[in-house]
């Protein structure tokens, strides 16, 4: 453990929700984190999306980290899990482009599978746009299966507090997938009085 005075004030800085302690080990583990990803993914600009992700969840768990030196093993523990999702992500998508070409329809010689991933990826894309809570939210509930009650545990937040990240994240994800057509739109004209 870090015995310098200000690390352990930045510690309880940080467990106590403030900023200043949050930044002191972001800016302390960022460096080192991202290389322990890099070496994983081998793609510097997938692991840099995934050490930003390693810092917010970081964040959201915060009042479970016991000390510093549970501060770094969680930090790498959730790198390792994350960059091993997203690997098992590329498999996953390389296995499905290989099988392509023996599901073609006779028809329109086309991919219905493909289709089906090229729209889960833009979807992904649109998820992306949402605010952070929401984006978490529906990721860890849709993306990887999350029951409410884990998303809550795991991001210490009350069940109904994810349930309105949930439902307001899908109806933003809604007016992002399908904007309003400027015919279809309510415009607003004021009166001449």
């Amino acid at each position: 453990m870090n015995t310098h005075p200000d690390a352990s004030f930045q510690f309880n800085s940080f467990g106590d929700g403030k900023t200043e302690g949050y930044e002191y080990f972001y800016y302390l583990h960022w460096t080192y984190v991202l290389s322990y990803i890099e070496s994983i993914v081998k793609r510097a600009d997938i692991a840099e999306d995934i050490c930003q992700e390693c810092f917010v969840v970081l964040w959201h768990r915060r009042r479970q980290i016991r000390d510093e030196e549970h501060l770094r093993a969680f930090l790498l523990k959730v790198a390792k899990n994350l960059s091993s999702l997203y690997l098992r992500m590329q498999e996953n998508t390389r296995a499905a482009e290989a099988g392509w070409t023996h599901s073609l329809d006779p028809d329109t010689g086309e991919n219905p599978e493909k289709a089906k991933i090229e729209r889960f990826e833009e979807l992904v894309k649109d998820i992306e746009q949402l605010p952070l809570q929401r984006r978490m939210t529906i990721k860890y509930k849709y993306l990887r299966g999350w029951s409410v009650k884990k998303i809550s545990e795991f991001f210490g937040v009350a069940e109904q507090t994810t349930r309105n990240n949930e439902n307001k994240g899908k109806q933003q994800l809604k007016k992002i997938v399908n904007p309003p057509s400027a015919a279809t739109a309510r415009i607003n004209i004021p009166s001449n009085s």
